[in-house]
Order: structure tokens, then sequence, then C-alpha cells
């Protein structure tokens, strides 16, 4: 609207702030570059630039919004390196200084994912804490998460070509399934004994001092030894991963969530928080594993990102 105050009917999401701020660099190219300044003079005053990312040294040149009582401190947010361009925006933020630098760690782990894809390593960007549009309703395609981070190959403003990072998923790599004790028992044994040449000969006429001879007997086969095939976990050391953060509060947040979306399925389960490096991993350990298979399963009908952990 003109005067910028929030209406109750007017509802947005970061996806269309971003396809927003696309547009503008899209079909107002000419225009797009003045977002980029620091401060200009018009009529005799002097002004500044608000978007304090500016300012940063990473590639930001422009995109801006502001706050409102209804939505918090809100920002979208522009930036290109290495020849990409990304677009960034986050909605209800506490204040200006936090809005900031959380759309500035979510830019430097796009831009991460994107040089690491472009070196050739597959990157399986993990589930925000923010829910995904339609949770808990399996549809195809699969919606966008509220932290949209659009990008594209090249560092002008014309393309029409828009690639939304944060909404990339892959298909998490299939459990590892033990077989059951009876699939274990059957792999173990051995094949059926032919008759030897001896005993044949016996029985299509040869002589009898031919068949008194058998083979020598070898030690009848015992159980299957457990060295022999893979070994099934104790029980309680399987777990499941539902994400990755780089903020330790996020993911236990996101615990919490898939806790209490599906209770039924974590009910036995601890909640866990692994650091490993600057990541935080939210797991739910202490599940056997078929248990953890089911769970990972359940999530996965929900579209919720999930990955079965074996016992180390």
């Amino acid at each position: 609207n003109a005067n910028g105050l929030p209406d109750g009917r007017q509802l947005t999401s970061a996806r269309d702030l971003a396809i927003l701020a696309r547009a503008v660099m899209r079909d107002y190219p000419q225009y797009y570059s003045y977002f980029g300044l620091h401060d200009w003079s018009y009529n005799g005053r002097d002004y500044r630039n608000t978007n304090g990312l500016l300012a940063a040294g990473k590639g930001y040149d422009g995109i801006k919004t502001g706050f409102t009582n209804a939505s918090g401190y809100n920002l979208a947010a522009s930036a290109v390196q290495d020849g990409r361009r990304l677009i960034t925006v986050v909605l209800g933020g506490r204040s200006s200084a936090s809005r900031n630098a959380h759309l500035d760690e979510l830019m430097g782990v796009g831009f991460e994912v994107e040089r690491r894809r472009a070196g050739g390593e597959t990157i399986q960007v993990a589930q925000t804490f923010f829910e995904q549009r339609g949770f808990g309703v399996s549809a195809e395609p699969a919606a966008p998460v509220a932290y949209a981070s659009a990008g594209e190959e090249d560092t002008g403003v014309g393309s029409t070509e828009v690639t939304y990072t944060a909404a990339r998923t892959t298909t998490p790599p299939p459990p590892h399934v033990t077989p059951s004790p009876s699939e274990q028992r059957a792999a173990a044994s051995p094949p059926p004994a032919r008759p030897s040449p001896n005993l044949t000969a016996s029985l299509n006429g040869g002589s009898a001092a031919t068949a008194a001879a058998p083979a020598p007997r070898r030690p009848a086969a015992g159980p299957a030894r457990p060295a022999a095939t893979p070994a099934r976990a104790p029980a309680g050391r399987w777990a499941v991963q539902v994400g990755a953060f780089r903020d330790e509060a996020v993911a236990r947040n996101w615990l919490a969530e898939v806790s209490r979306r599906f209770r039924s399925q974590f009910a036995s389960a601890e909640r866990n928080v692994i650091t490993a490096g600057d990541w935080y991993r939210s797991r739910f350990t202490g599940l056997t594993q078929e248990a953890a298979t089911s769970a990972c399963e359940a999530l996965a009908e929900r579209r919720v990102t999930c990955m079965v952990v074996r016992p180390d």
C-alpha cells in the first residue's frame, strides 16, 4: 500500500519478497543501482541509505525493506560473490542489528554452498527451523522454506532465470538396513549338498564296492556365526538426525518442534544437539534400528528431512 502501514488483510512471505526483489532487477535494471547508493543529495538535503549491510564489504549492492509493528524488522538484500548473485530475505527480526546479522549469516551459508557445489561437491541443504508451507501435507512440489535465497549464474540484473537455493533439497540417502535374524540364517546356510559321484554311481547301477566307499563326511554346519553377516547393533544406539544449523538455539528449537509434531515416533528417544565444528546437528538418540528407520519414514511422508544415523 502507499503509506506503508500494516493491514490485517495483507499477508506476504520471504519468498514473495525475493520474487519482488528479483522482478525489480529484471524489469528496471536502469534503476537498481539506486538501491546501492550509500548516500545522496536531493533538493538541497543529504540522505543516507539505511541498509547497514552495504558497508559490510561482502558484495552487497542493494534492496531494503523496513519495520512495521505487525511483522517486526524485515530486510531483503542482494549480494554478488564469485560471479553469482544471491537474494536473501529475513522477516520478523527483533531489532535492525539482529536482523542484519541473521541475514548476513544466511547469505554467507548460501555462498558457501554455491562455492562447494561449483567445486563438484554434492551439498544437501538442511531444513531450517521454520516450517515449509503446508507442513504435514504430502504435496508436490515441496514448497520453499520461509527463508528464500535466490541465485543466478551471472552478476547482471536482466536475466530471468532464478534458482531458490534455500528451497533446493535433495533426496536423503536410503537408511542402511541390517538383515533380520531369519534373513541372516538363510544367507549363512550352506547350499544343498550335491550327491557325491560315488553315491550317484550306486544309484545308477554301479558296484557295491563303489557305493560302500562314500566321500569323507565333513562336520555338520553349525549355527551361523555372527561375523559372517553384518551384526545387528545393540538396541538403543541408533539415532535420527533432523537438521544441521549454525545456531544452537535454532537446532534445539527445531528438535522441540519435531518432537511435538511426532510424539509417538520419538516418545522413547532423547533429544541431543551434537556440535561438529561450526554446525549444530539436531538428533533424536537412544533408538533401535527399527524405531529409527520407522520414525524417519514417518517424517519423510510429512516432507520433513531426516537421516538415520548408525552407531559409531
